[in-house]
């Protein structure tokens, strides 16, 4: 990852001495108050747009799409769509580097370093894809494919289904737990939620006590990802 982005934690924008702000406060101030999570997201989108800028650092090629004023500034930005389709990257990723710019700029904006935004709008996204889960019966064919089942694995993966259907947690939050966020004495465990910079406290059923407790036995209680293969 760029040096220029290596900011976790990140600080607060300070203004350079003067209190002319530059594109280095802009970056700074872009990334700073975000989690881990968003702060790493950006900072490769970021570099991304650095590199197709051929600029050696990401506040250098802020400060040359800036230069030229609205007009090119936005005949840039389209052309960093096309290079991005180009590439083939999902429509996905491709929508989240240019809301990536097009915040950098708002940003810029509201630091008066510009007075205009960015029009290039996102492309189409790809078709719908069913992401509803299994269900609630498909919840309970699972679990009782693992029924009976006590190897580490087995043990592991019906401790995973208990955090996904119990506490409706999503696939990222759940691989993202540690050992230290679960506390089986008071029944609790703490997660972050996306788009959250701190944890959230949350109970935790009986059935998904059990099951937590089942693989720590397994696991073992070592430090670190709470999940491991």
């Amino acid at each position: 990852m760029n040096s220029q982005l290596a900011l976790s934690p990140v600080s607060r924008m300070a203004p350079a001495k003067g209190g002319i702000i530059t594109e280095t406060d802009l970056v700074r101030a872009f990334l700073s108050g975000r989690n881990e999570r968003t702060v790493k997201a950006y900072s490769q989108d970021l570099a991304d747009f650095q590199g197709f800028m051929g600029a050696s650092t990401v506040d250098e090629a802020a400060k040359v799409l800036f230069a030229n004023g609205h007009g090119p500034a936005n005949a840039t930005a389209l052309a960093y769509e096309a290079h991005l389709v180009e590439r083939g990257l999902q429509s996905a990723t491709v929508n989240r580097r240019l809301a990536a710019l097009r915040s950098l700029v708002q940003l810029a904006r509201i630091m008066g370093l510009v007075p205009w935004h960015l029009e290039v709008r996102n492309v189409k996204s790809e078709p719908f894809r069913d992401t509803r889960g299994p269900g609630k019966q498909g919840f309970r064919a699972l679990l009782q494919e693992l029924d009976g089942k006590r190897t580490p694995k087995a043990v592991r993966d019906r401790c995973a289904l208990r955090l996904l259907y119990d506490l409706a947690l999503g696939c990222g939050e759940v691989v993202s737990l540690d050992v230290e966020d679960v506390d089986i004495a008071q029944g609790t465990l703490a997660v972050r939620g996306k788009g959250r910079t701190s944890k959230q406290i949350l109970s935790v059923p009986e059935a998904t006590r059990n099951a937590l407790q089942a693989w720590l036995d397994a696991r073992g209680n070592e430090p670190g990802p709470l999940l491991t293969c």
